[in-house]
């Protein structure tokens, strides 16, 4: 037994320390750049090529998505979960260890000349039944198939918030240089119609307005350019760095409307359907129900104990070369876990019809959106086409000295005015945009409305041997 002992001990596994210390998770954080050589090392490792130079001369949604693919926590932490799913695989497939028991028994009442001792050496090997292992690593597998795609979710979710928070980046930045361009032009107003009253030309009541609105532009700009720090570092966030980090950095703001057509938005409607992130957890989850109910089923058939044994009665030795063991299922046979068990199979049954209808609802409410978006863009291009005519035709009279200066200013607040509007549509077709995207659960090219590429692999495997998103 002592052999035995020993050399179930050389197989143990040691404890190793860890200690979680708060000021150096701190320090790393404050000291992160995206300039960094490794942030460079990561995002061309996952482009897939050279960038021509470093730092990029501007920073779009496929570079900060890998940059926040490098420094975020969430994927960390989405990670862990299917690394803790993998580890309750192993739980899962383990075998019962063999039982060793030894007693030693003293008999007071022993006959003279005869040892009043008594030992005995049992070894006891428990045997699962019904393929209970089999149905308990089949289920564990699932759930960690469930932990894989919720690691696609968190993947997805994080480009998702790096995408949006650009998108309102660029649109805060947008409307606070329209305004400030807006306060320029009702400044010259404001004092072409002070020189006017000074020469009698007007009176205090036309120039009381010009002021007010003056006035009121100044308020909006201070508003926007505080929302327009305020989206930085949101940007901040979803990247995984101090705002420090994003201060200067010069950001691509442009955008491209994908051009899909009602045949390509069909088939990427059915990728969705049968490929999202979440819908595949929904039916892991689903399977890994189903092993549930088939391992408490299989609990209705009781597990046997199989040994043998060795005593020493009294100086005469005896070997018990044969015993069995097992629990009589008569006062219950399982009833009570295998209805649990079916509930719960019909409650993951639900939750993914559930999320497949709600799935396909977004995906036509996003489609609606989408084209609607289109077709306002289209309307408010011409609007904004003929306002600049007009302000055109306006510039041309007052170079002949025919026209008014502060007509041709009246024309210009009214395209910078039509210039915001516009400015409101193209956010609201970007938003339709990323609305679209999200229901798919697929980025899309916005220059050629292909698919991008998904997450690189290694960003998504835990197990990966050399993982560049380790900091």
């Amino acid at each position: 037994m002592g052999l035995m002992s020993a050399v179930g001990l050389l197989g143990c596994v040691s404890y190793e320390p860890k200690p979680l210390l708060p000021e150096v998770s701190r320090t790393a954080f404050e000291s992160r750049r995206l300039e960094a050589p490794e942030v460079r090392r990561f995002i061309t490792t996952h482009l897939g090529r050279e960038l021509g130079t470093w730092p990029p001369p501007l920073w779009d949604v496929e570079l900060l998505t890998l940059a926040a693919y490098h420094f975020h926590p969430s994927l960390e932490v989405a990670r862990a979960q299917w690394a803790t799913a993998q580890a309750a695989e192993l739980t899962a497939g383990a075998r019962p260890n063999p039982i060793v028991g030894a007693n030693a028994t003293y008999n007071f009442d022993a006959i003279s000349g005869v040892t009043p001792w008594l030992g005995l050496l049992s070894a006891t090997v428990p045997i699962e039944t019904a393929g209970k292992r089999g149905w308990r690593l089949a289920q564990a597998r699932h759930r960690s198939e469930v932990a894989r795609w919720n690691l696609h979710t968190a993947a997805w979710l994080l480009r998702t918030n790096v995408r949006d928070a650009l998108t309102q980046f660029r649109h805060q930045s947008t409307l606070t240089g329209q305004l400030e361009l807006l306060q320029t032009l009702r400044l010259q107003q404001v004092r072409l119609l002070e020189d006017r009253l000074r020469a009698g030309a007007i009176g205090q009541s036309e120039l009381a307005p010009a002021r007010l609105l003056m006035e009121k532009t100044r308020l909006e700009w201070d508003l926007a350019k505080e929302r327009q720090a305020g989206s930085k570092s949101r940007l901040a966030e979803v990247l995984g760095v101090p705002l420090r980090a994003v201060e200067s950095l010069p950001m691509q703001l442009g955008l491209y409307s994908p051009e899909l057509a009602d045949t390509q938005l069909t088939i990427l409607r059915q990728q969705a359907l049968q490929g999202r992130a979440d819908l595949r957890a929904a039916l892991a989850e689903y399977e890994a129900s189903q092993m549930t109910l088939r391992l408490e089923v299989a609990r209705q058939y009781p597990d046997v104990n199989l040994g043998n044994a060795f005593d020493w009665d009294q100086g005469q030795s005896r070997w018990r070369l044969f015993s069995l063991s097992a629990e009589l299922p008569v006062l219950n046979r399982n009833e009570g876990p295998i209805a649990q068990a079916r509930a719960r199979r019909e409650e993951a049954a639900a939750r993914f019809t559930a999320l497949q209808a709600k799935v396909m609802t977004d995906i036509d409410a996003a489609t609606v959106l989408f084209r609607s978006s289109r077709h306002r863009s289209f309307d408010t291009a011409k609007l904004y086409a003929a306002l600049k005519s007009q302000e055109e035709a306006a510039t041309d009279r007052v170079k002949a000295g025919e026209g008014d200066r502060l007509d041709l200013l009246a024309a210009q607040v009214e395209r910078v005015g039509v210039e915001a509007l516009k400015a409101e549509v193209t956010y609201r077709a970007e938003l339709a945009i990323n609305q679209l995207e999200d229901a798919l659960q697929q980025p899309l090219d916005r220059r050629a409305g292909a698919s991008a590429p998904p997450p690189p692999a290694d960003v998504l495997d835990p197990a990966a041997a050399t993982n560049p998103l380790k900091p």
